[in-house]
């Protein structure tokens, strides 16, 4: 198997969270005639190589795009409304080549071996699904292994840490009163104005360790009213937890809510912890892999840190050089680094021996 090519198949067509039925069947056809059971859990594929050991060692793919519209002219270009603009296209290939390498070769291990691509990382789901399913109980998973290509990172290099990626919470806010017409503007209170003034509070809470941010705000219905409603959703990023945030951010609500006389919802029960390696499985990986230690915890957020809080795991980044960043409509890299990566990863299938 080419990676670049199947990469570069797989890039034609990104579908975003639980919708990914073309790659799912993809997928399937690649490995229909491997020597391994295939389960499908929703959108997602599981190929079991089952060596029937008491332990399984499992390696997780995402598999879903992203709704952004793609602005480079690559010959394999997206030919949909959305693209994969996090790499998942190229974390699939490298799952799938480690498919074709344990087709031959899973008989030579002492466990057995589960290749999860999983659905709908970029949206809250995907590996709760798949951790709720039982299937990894069932397979007998001991360690959990997956990757991620990382822009800015020297190309071609592994790196990981203790801490790869801060923990990441979803927050939704909405304000709400009564419309007015401007003329009485001084008769009800402004939700556009009050929402500002929350936004403008509670992103300064932000520090070195600690991000909040606010992505989207829509308030007012029309130009010559006194808006009655302000809406607005974003994120806490955080390397060393966020409950003081939390308070703070509490504190406020309760502040714009008694200044301003509306009523402030919200909801913060979205969550991803920190994503954490393993300690004892990080030991061993250094025995096994050439990796360079972070510095620290990045503010991205991932799902597999989900995996972490039940099983030792062990994550990975691949540095692929000075190309756009994650989640950019022009985001692209050179794949040929993919066949030498795979290379470096497959003494790892050992590593839960």
């Amino acid at each position: 198997m080419n990676l670049s090519e199947t990469r570069r198949e797989l890039h034609r067509f990104p579908e975003t969270g639980f919708r990914e039925f073309k790659t799912q069947e993809y997928l399937i056809r690649k490995l229909k005639n491997h020597h391994c059971v295939l389960f499908k859990i929703k959108t997602g594929v599981i190929a079991y190589f089952n060596n029937h050991r008491p332990t399984s060692l499992a390696y997780r793919a995402d598999m879903d795009g992203l709704n952004i519209q793609e602005s480079g002219n690559a010959p394999y270009r997206s030919e949909n409304a959305c693209m994969h603009a996090c790499g998942h296209d190229a974390h699939m290939a490298l799952a799938l080549g480690i498919c074709d390498y344990l087709n031959d070769h899973y008989a030579e291990y002492d466990q057995n071996f589960v290749v999860l691509f999983q659905p709908s990382e970029e949206t809250f789901g995907g590996s709760r699904l798949i951790l709720d399913s039982g299937i990894l109980k069932r397979l007998k998973v001991k360690v959990i292994l997956g990757l991620h290509l990382f822009p800015k990172l020297e190309k071609g290099v592994f790196y990981t840490g203790k801490t790869v990626f801060a923990s990441a919470r979803e927050i939704d806010f909405t304000l709400s009163g009564k419309s007015v017409h401007v003329a009485n503007r001084d008769k009800e209170p402004d939700c556009m104005k009050a929402g500002m003034e929350f936004v403008k509070k509670i992103t300064a809470l932000s520090d070195r360790n600690t991000l909040v941010h606010i992505g989207t705000f829509s308030s007012g219905k029309t130009r010559n009213t006194v808006s009655p409603i302000s809406q607005m959703q974003g994120t806490i990023r955080s390397k060393s937890g966020d409950e003081k945030i939390l308070k703070k951010i509490r504190d406020e609500m309760l502040s714009i809510k008694e200044k301003y006389r509306l009523h402030l919802s919200g909801d913060t029960s979205r969550y991803l912890p920190p994503l954490k390696n393993d300690s004892s499985i990080l030991e061993k990986a250094k025995k096994l892999l050439s990796f360079r230690l972070l510095d620290g915890p990045f503010f991205q957020g991932e799902d597999f840190s989900l995996y972490t809080e039940q099983y030792p795991c062990l994550f990975l980044l691949l540095g692929i050089g000075d190309v756009p960043y994650l989640h950019s409509p022009d985001f692209d890299f050179d794949d040929s680094i993919l066949e030498d990566a795979l290379e470096r990863l497959l003494p790892l299938l050992s590593l839960a021996q």
